[in-house]
């Protein structure tokens, strides 16, 4: 039996369209747009954070072996922090992207569940993190990042002068009740 296409939609017939959508009906794996879904941005900068808050609580023979490894951590809050601050030019260039495919292309959306395509309407554009999200990310991630240091520094893993530089590198300002050591 040859099916005939109902309609178009980026340049493929429907049914292989329905096709796809009664499979995805059956998959624990189908993602709706209610589903919740972290931009990456905040996701990476939330599990440094989450590391960093860890590390602090470790003793200090465990502790020592994340100071071995103080670059690598610097440069992973450096990584972040520029993902956040480049965030609104790179949102921009993707929705901008998705914005002419779906023009071009004449893309339709549909609901799991329309079988005749009565729900057809196009894609919305993609959801942005609000500044405020971002802030308080970027915040939360400085934050961490310079409780682990005094941490380390309270041990006399490094030294004053090598917190205030890595606090320096990322902007971050150092409290001098913070250096009095007990």
């Amino acid at each position: 039996m040859t099916h005939r296409p109902i309609l178009l939609i980026d340049r493929r017939p429907m049914w292989c369209f329905f096709a796809s959508l009664t499979a995805a009906r059956h998959s624990r794996q189908a993602v709706t747009r209610s589903s919740p879904i972290t931009a990456y941005t905040i996701a990476i900068a939330e599990e440094l954070s989450s590391q960093f808050s860890r590390f602090v609580t470790l003793n200090p023979h465990q502790l020592t072996g994340h100071v071995a490894n103080l670059g690598f951590w610097s440069d992973e809050v450096a990584h972040c922090l520029n993902v956040i601050d480049q965030y609104t030019t790179r949102f921009a260039r993707m929705a901008e992207a998705q914005r002419q495919y779906v023009t071009h292309h004449r893309t339709l959306e549909f609901e799991l569940d329309d079988k005749w395509g009565e729900t057809a309407k196009a894609p919305p554009r993609p959801r942005h993190v609000s500044d405020q999200e971002r802030s308080s990310t970027r915040f939360r991630l400085c934050d961490s990042y310079y409780r682990f240091l005094v941490r380390c520094y309270s041990v006399t893993f490094i030294d004053e002068a090598r917190l205030r530089k890595e606090c320096e590198r990322h902007s971050i300002g150092v409290d001098a009740r913070d250096l009095m050591r007990k």
